[in-house]
């Protein structure tokens, strides 16, 4: 099945039918709310450089450097939050500094050597990168997301937008996103929609990060104003990893959510006991075509970046390092680095 490109202009949150109504209502009492600051019923927004900090989260991220280089002029600040246990610090920095990026690097350590975080720990981790910012504008950034730097999505034009924004009302602002699945010329479930965790939103003192279970939240106070922008200004890079980690990623926020860590302090170790539970599987190798399977069922072809790229992704889509394998009658048989067969 191709993706029609008509698709893309209808951008909208990811809601069910309730959740929809709820939101529209609590979206109105946001909007009446958010003029308290203006009105002195609650303290105005505090006094910072009207600017964006990026809070950077990375951990194991072969995306980090494209990443970084995409927002480095839409940044003023890059709080980098990594907790990585491969190489991905030594990269980070050398892109910092061979793109003169204002960048402040905070590594964490973590007390076991696993590919992916829980989400206390992730919320533990973007708290401090919250504490580290200085501009009046905070921006959520994950190290596998590509913002656009050029043409009717460039980035760029969201960052004026921001600033521009009545510097007294408190904001919280979703954007549009293009979700990538398997390589880039497939998306998945998501596809094109408005991303439904907040993107920007005015620093305060009182926003903290908390844990939801299956991902680390934010809870605004009701006097701030919700935007919505309807447009694509960055590509989600979800499954466009390596195989391994294809298959942790299919269990990671259920490990989260099961919160057994006593039993399954890694991610690592609740693979391998699903996988058995699951499928009968031993090894990480059938568990990787397992995922994989699962994941091709659900891949349209998109063709989207070939008129639409990223220009740090442009070289990559010339020769991209994941590409979806079809046989002869148009059925998924793997992706060039593995095999279902």
């Amino acid at each position: 099945m191709m993706f029609e490109e008509a698709e893309v202009h209808d951008l909208k949150l990811p809601l069910k039918t309730y959740e929809a109504v709820v939101h529209k209502i609590v979206d109105c009492a946001r909007y009446c709310f958010s003029f308290l600051p203006k009105i002195g019923v609650v303290k105005p927004p505090p006094e910072r450089p009207n600017g964006v900090s990026v809070i950077f989260r990375s951990c194991n991220d072969e995306w980090a450097e494209l990443s970084l280089k995409s927002i480095k002029n839409f940044a003023d600040e890059i709080v980098v939050v990594d907790a990585s246990t491969d190489d991905t610090p030594a990269r980070i920095k050398k892109v910092a500094k061979e793109e003169g990026l204002n960048l402040n690097f905070i590594h964490m350590n973590v007390p076991l050597d696993s590919l992916m975080g829980d989400t206390e720990t992730y919320v533990y981790h973007s708290n401090v990168g919250l504490r580290c910012t200085r501009y009046r504008w905070v921006v959520i950034w994950d190290a596998d997301f590509i913002a656009y730097t050029s043409g009717p999505n460039d980035i760029m034009q969201l960052k004026r937008f921001l600033l521009n924004l009545d510097p007294k009302i408190f904001y919280r602002v979703n954007i549009g996103f293009l979700y990538l699945d398997g390589d880039l010329f497939h998306i998945g479930p998501w596809g094109f929609r408005i991303r439904r965790e907040v993107f920007a939103f005015t620093w305060a003192p009182r926003v903290k990060f908390y844990n939801a279970g299956r991902f680390e939240a934010i809870n605004f106070p009701l006097y701030y104003r919700r935007v919505i922008v309807p447009q694509i200004y960055a590509v989600h890079l979800v499954t466009v990893k390596n195989s391994r980690y294809l298959l942790y990623r299919k269990y990671w926020t259920d490990w989260r959510e099961a919160g057994d860590f006593q039993r399954f302090p890694r991610i690592e170790d609740y693979v391998k006991y699903r996988l058995k539970e699951d499928y009968g599987v031993d090894s990480e190798e059938e568990g990787i075509k397992v995922a994989f399977a699962e994941l091709a069922k659900s891949l349209k072809k998109c063709n989207y970046l070939l008129k639409n790229c990223p220009e740090v992704l442009k070289e990559e889509l010339g020769n991209p390092r994941y590409k979806i394998l079809y046989d002869e009658k148009g059925k998924i048989i793997g992706r060039n680095d593995m095999r279902l067969d």
